[in-house]
């Protein structure tokens, strides 16, 4: 991974960190961390306790591209993004690893070099697969790779309990997770389906709205007097209150995967609208309060509109981390067991 930024410790790589730890326990390993950018200063320990992961003995270090990493012959490399992917099968030809597929890549760059490359990645005969969701493993598996409907998944446990939503303001609350940097997470429309939804008699003035998910800054207006507050990026258990005090959830993303804030939001209670991508049209399996619709302004803001006047639902996900991932874990170790004597 690049670096241990307690900042950024959501979602896939607070995941790969699960799958690794996890890999390692199952297998009698240590765990090596090795971040490939500055090193930083974190607990790997506590996080991994906090998330009732198995915890073996870890170590963390830091090995930038060019310099060289001892390797011994029964270690187990993991894997998540498709260039470090590339980088290990280039450096170690014909040794097995485990690629953690988190989404699908090749759709986060224009048509070019970096798509193509990402895209050869699922094609690495030593790769082990794992994938993050059922949803990824259905669109993967009708391409023509290696991912098929017998490749190893996991559901992601992201779940967090509702909490009193209870405010002093009296206000409700819509939130955006908008990233303006992110092209898949279509902030200029889910910006407009805001709007376009507070302006329906439905809605009324009563919802304050807010939005995370990139820098903090000064507050964006709009035309129906409301004012989206930009809260930055919260910490982890910051980012958890939070989720358990939102009515509404907006959570666009153009990709299979269905995103951890769609889950973790719906598993807190809150209604949540996010868009439609290929073979995502459909995410009650992770619940009943989740509308999956077109990505387009109208779509979205009849959906919030809907989503505000439904009853809060509830989530199916695993209820922890080894849950979720002890039995595909036992199948990775297996192929790969597999792989080596073969």
């Amino acid at each position: 991974m690049t670096s241990l930024n307690p900042g950024g410790l959501f979602g896939g790589v607070a995941t790969l960190l699960y799958v690794g730890a996890t890999l390692a326990a199952e297998s009698g390993h240590d765990l090596e961390v090795v971040q490939t950018t500055a090193p930083t200063e974190f607990d790997v320990q506590a996080f991994l306790r906090s998330a009732s992961v198995p915890v073996p003995r870890i170590g963390v270090s830091r090995t930038p591209p060019t310099d060289v990493l001892e390797v011994h012959d029964d270690d187990i490399f993991v894997v998540s993004a498709w260039w470090d992917a590339a980088r290990l099968a280039e450096a170690l030809p014909g040794r097995p690893f485990v690629y953690l597929v988190q989404d699908y890549e090749p759709i986060f760059y224009p048509n070019g070099d970096d798509q193509l490359w990402a895209r050869a990645t699922y094609d690495i005969a030593e790769a082990v697969f794992v994938v993050n969701t059922s949803v990824l493993r259905e669109f993967m598996s009708g391409l023509p790779i290696e991912i098929n409907e017998s490749t190893p998944f996991f559901e992601p446990a992201v779940a967090i309990p509702p909490g009193d939503r209870g405010r002093t303001n009296g206000r409700r609350r819509l939130f955006f997770y908008g990233r303006p940097n992110v092209a898949r997470n279509l902030y200029g429309t889910g910006l407009q389906a805001i709007e376009q939804a507070l302006m329906s008699a439905q809605l009324g003035d009563e919802w304050e709205v807010l939005m995370a998910g990139g820098e903090r800054g000064r507050g964006i207006s709009l035309r129906t007097g409301h004012t989206v507050s930009r809260l930055g990026k919260l910490d982890l258990d910051s980012y958890r209150q939070f989720c358990r005090t939102v009515d509404v959830c907006l959570s666009p993303m153009l990709a299979p995967h269905p995103n951890y804030p769609t889950l973790e939001m719906a598993s807190a209670g809150a209604r949540v609208v996010t868009t439609r991508w290929e073979n995502k049209t459909d995410l009650s399996r992770y619940g009943d309060a989740i509308w999956v619709v077109e990505p387009t302004v109208d779509a979205l803001a009849t959906a919030l509109v809907e989503a505000a006047a439904a009853e809060p639902g509830s989530a199916t996900l695993p209820a922890s981390w080894p849950d979720a991932l002890q039995g595909p874990v036992r199948r990775v170790l297996r192929d790969l067991g597999g792989r080596r004597e073969g």
